[in-house]
């Protein structure tokens, strides 16, 4: 393996890089860290360490490249990151296309507490999340470029541990938080598991009906309530007379006074004219 590459180290003229400056390398130091920075690689990109003195962790934030794993070349894409532990051939280059977007740490192969991916005797490709390490990584080149508080670098530095231990040593409590397929498919075949599925559904609709029906007669008993209410607390008047018999007693009303003005403008118009005017007078 070791004679199939030969050491290389070629960053290349388009590449950008955020590397922690050295006010932060205490914090780093004091967690088996080596170095920790923010890759953009254009074309040409490619490191190949046959026996790399330190371990090394990548991890791809965007594009992809390709890595060497058990003499084979794999792309190395978003969600994937590649472990090399101390002394296990290296390598890993652009590819044509897009360009590169990765975070990375080296760690010293001296430190006890490195154990999981980088205790092995080869490089592996693994499934990672990339965005909480890389921010970490910012925000500690962000404080070390600037006021380079200590204190803030020690906590940088110590995020930065935490999510590189959870890449490189995984753990069987993390298997646990994986998904599982039975709980996002309840009718999967297990002996009784179409049968508790159906049932488990009948139940289900079940229960639904009966609150559907207590919050329509909820609804229909509030409303006949609160009616009776409001109508229990509106004044009584002496008017309160359904509408179509005020209507009628209304029409009554005005025939009457109708009548009467009738009435009394022809008995003022007889008076006036007297008992033998008019053509309709009669002599005895």
């Amino acid at each position: 393996m070791q004679k199939i590459i030969r050491e290389t180290a070629h960053i290349g003229h388009d590449t950008k890089e955020q590397i922690s400056p050295p006010s932060a390398f205490p914090a780093l130091y004091t967690r088996g860290l080596n170095l920790a920075g923010l890759s953009d690689a254009g074309h040409g990109y490619r490191m190949h360490r046959p026996q790399p003195q330190f371990g090394h962790l990548l991890v791809t934030l965007g594009g992809a490249g390709r890595v060497l794993v058990d003499d084979k070349w794999l792309e190395c894409g978003e969600g994937y990151a590649y472990v090399s532990p101390p002394n296990a051939p290296s390598a890993f280059e652009t590819q044509a296309g897009p360009r590169w977007q990765f975070a990375w740490i080296f760690l010293d192969a001296m430190g006890n507490s490195r154990i999981g991916l980088l205790a092995g005797e080869r490089s592996c490709l693994v499934p990672a999340d990339a965005k909480p390490l890389a921010t970490a990584i910012e925000g500690l080149y962000r404080e070390g470029v600037g006021r380079a508080d200590g204190t803030l670098l020690n906590q940088w530095a110590h995020l930065i541990d935490a999510y590189c231990r959870r890449i490189t040593q995984p753990s069987p409590a993390h298997e646990k938080e994986q998904p599982d397929q039975r709980h996002f498919n309840p009718r999967q075949r297990v002996p009784g598991g179409r049968r508790r599925a159906e049932r488990r559904d009948r139940e289900r609709n079940q229960h639904t009906g009966k609150i559907l029906r207590f919050h329509d007669s909820f609804i229909s008993h509030r409303f006949v309530f609160f009616s009776r209410a409001a109508r229990a607390r509106r004044p009584a008047s002496p008017f309160a007379i359904p509408a179509p018999r005020v209507q009628v007693t209304v029409l009554l009303a005005l025939g009457f006074a109708a009548r009467a003005e009738v009435v009394r403008f022809f008995d003022t118009r007889c008076r006036d004219l007297g008992p033998a005017s008019g053509p309709w007078s009669v002599s005895h």
